[in-house]
């Protein structure tokens, strides 16, 4: 990333794993992972890198 552009940003979904993930400029900066029970969706974990957050 430049210094003073926008970095990219995107969601990526992972339904086979059950999680998705964060990235900012193509580097992996979060992961949320979850579980199908039955109707319902249980999120079990969230992370952000240290770089990310704050």
């Amino acid at each position: 990333m430049t210094i003073g552009s926008a970095p990219t940003v995107s969601v990526v979904h992972h339904p086979d794993d059950e999680y998705y993930e964060l990235l900012v400029d193509g580097e992996q900066a979060g992961l949320l992972v979850y579980h199908v029970i039955g109707s319902r969706l249980s999120i079990t974990h969230t992370v952000i890198e240290p770089a990310y957050r704050g």
